[in-house]
């Protein structure tokens, strides 16, 4: 009797940390959206695209217990087959952006995803590399000016905008 629930016991354990293996991946699955629509209520975003992934994350990134403070709310947006001549059109010239850490997004293109991997916890000068500019943008709720840059390769681009910073 007391085996036969000790294997019960065990087989839940087991069970449950499957489940809840399985809920982490699927969470962070959940946050990368390639909806152009509700990209678009967050943050003006005035390019022509076709299609767009992008993530909304924390710094420091809450992943199990208490949330704590966050200091960073950053926005990282790849735009494909994107209308450089809008895009140029929007470019100021030079300045400096600092990369939160773990800005360099799994599912980035390789060339986006070493850049913010390379520069992580830094000041990027621009312009730069990958045709970096900075960039303003709005939020759309509160108008508030959001700051952040634009790198452009082929007929992609990445989008970095600092949405909130602690001070």
């Amino acid at each position: 009797m007391l085996l036969a629930m000790q294997r019960i016991v065990l087989t839940l354990s087991l069970l449950s940390s499957v489940f809840l293996l399985g809920c982490t991946v699927e969470e962070s699955k959940k946050n990368v959206s390639s909806n152009t629509d509700e990209l678009r209520k967050i943050v003006e975003m005035p390019f022509s695209v076709q299609s767009v992934r992008w993530e909304v994350f924390g710094i420091p990134e809450y992943h199990d217990g208490v949330p704590g403070p966050t200091d960073f709310i950053t926005l990282v947006a790849e735009l494909e087959h994107v209308d450089k001549e809008s895009l140029g059109h929007r470019l100021e010239e030079q300045g400096e952006e600092f990369i939160v850490p773990g800005a360099a997004r799994p599912w980035l293109d390789h060339s986006f995803h070493a850049l913010l991997r390379n520069n992580e916890n830094s000041m990027l000068a621009l312009p730069g590399t990958h045709n970096c500019h900075r960039h303003t943008s709005r939020l759309k709720k509160t108008s508030k000016p959001v700051k952040g840059f634009i790198c452009g390769d082929a007929d992609r681009a990445l989008v970095y905008l600092t949405l909130s910073a602690a001070n």
